[in-house]
């Protein structure tokens, strides 16, 4: 009542408006809406909720701070330990000359799909030289 008060007053609409107001006994007292701000019952009862509010804001921030700094500091090292599993499972699965000659393979085919769209040249020989000359670092600079 107290918010609907303020806004009532700010808006500047009728100020002597009558309202009835229900305190917490249950009896109602008629008021003009001005005055609602005023009144020792609306005064009471946002006090609580103000104190309800803060009080709640506390405690949610002391609870979530500890789970949240638990969860950041699980994750990392439950990261850490997927990467590392998945990198210890990956390097038994091939022997390494086989992954070098897979990995030597799917470059090739991609530096030959890439080539032709490289500004270096127009010439496909060019072309590639000027590809394996910037993935080894010569042709940059």
């Amino acid at each position: 009542m107290k918010l609907y008060s303020e806004l009532w007053a700010s808006m500047d609409l009728d100020p002597p408006k009558v309202v009835n107001l229900t305190i917490p006994n249950g009896s109602e007292v008629r008021s003009e809406i001005s005055w609602v701000a005023h009144h020792p019952a609306v005064q009471m009862a946002w006090m609580k909720a103000k104190n309800t509010l803060i009080a709640s804001i506390v405690t949610a921030c002391a609870i979530c701070t500890h789970f949240t700094l638990w969860f950041f500091n699980f994750s990392t090292r439950r990261g850490r330990d997927i990467l590392t599993e998945r990198h210890e499972r990956g390097a038994l699965l091939i022997p390494a000359e086989e992954l070098a000659s897979e990995v030597g393979r799917n470059n090739t085919k991609n530096s030959r799909s890439i080539a032709p769209k490289l500004p270096c040249s127009s010439n496909r020989t060019r072309s590639l030289r000027c590809l394996s000359k910037s993935v080894s670092g010569e042709g940059i600079g």
